[in-house]
């Protein structure tokens, strides 16, 4: 009888040890995949963030790289119309040619006529006389023509440098984009390399 209660006793604390493995078995199993769960979410949400701040900037990239073509054609436009009006002034100032002499030459030779350094040659002095007069003697008998050309060359001098100016400011504008383009395609590019790796260590959790 002794026998049988102790086999009976043997039989029930090896159901115990053996439910008791059963569960802490069970118990781990479940740990190591909640752990997993979680970590799985945790890289899906940095995957949708990472995903969203890498179509924003695309977004921003779109835009920068329109601007920098629209800068460009903007500075070949504006290259076009200084040469346009530097033909045009040239075109005026051949029509004109007496005039521009006039004021050119006649101011070179009042120069050397009038000179008190003494630093040309009596010949050098001479012509220089001799061009003053006759540019002023032009001057004399077309002073209308002379002064209106001498205006026009004026007004066009300074719209060419205003021309230029602009023109000089889109290269800065369009430099300065460029900076900024370049820097937000290496963000994106670290975006991308980031999201890849992402989805490669949720590859690897299955």
């Amino acid at each position: 009888m002794n026998s049988f209660f102790n086999f009976v006793a043997v039989v029930i604390v090896g159901m115990i040890f053996v439910g008791a493995c059963t569960d802490k078995r069970s118990t781990g199993s479940t740990t190591v995949e909640d752990s997993r769960s979680t970590e799985r979410q945790i890289l899906a949400s940095r995957l949708q963030q990472n995903d969203g701040n890498r179509n924003l900037l695309f977004q921003t990239i779109e835009g920068r790289r329109a601007q920098v073509a629209y800068l460009e054609q903007q500075i070949t436009r504006q290259a076009n119309d200084i040469r346009q009006f530097r033909g045009r002034v040239e075109a005026y100032m051949m029509d004109h040619k007496m005039a521009i002499a006039a004021i050119v030459v006649g101011g070179t030779g009042l120069g050397v006529a009038l000179n008190e350094g003494n630093t040309f040659t009596p010949d050098e002095e001479f012509m220089g006389g001799v061009v003053a007069f006759i540019a002023v003697a032009y001057a004399l008998a077309n002073a209308e023509e002379v002064a209106q050309v001498a205006d026009q060359l004026i007004q066009a001098d300074a719209h060419f440098k205003r021309l230029d100016s602009q023109l000089a400011g889109m290269y800065e504008q369009l430099r300065n984009e460029r900076i900024q383009l370049q820097q937000e395609e290496q963000q994106l590019a670290a975006l991308n390399q980031q999201s890849d790796q992402i989805r490669q260590q949720l590859a690897a959790l299955g």
